[in-house]
């Protein structure tokens, strides 16, 4: 999972930092509930 992660990163670093704020911003819904 991190090696694919990093994988996206170094191909895309814009994309994977979307991804990363949306994981994030999803996490954060899953705790408010």
């Amino acid at each position: 999972m991190k090696t694919l992660a990093s994988l996206n990163a170094s191909s895309n670093p814009a994309r994977a930092l979307m991804h990363a704020k949306l994981f994030k911003f999803k996490l954060g819904l899953l705790e408010s509930f």
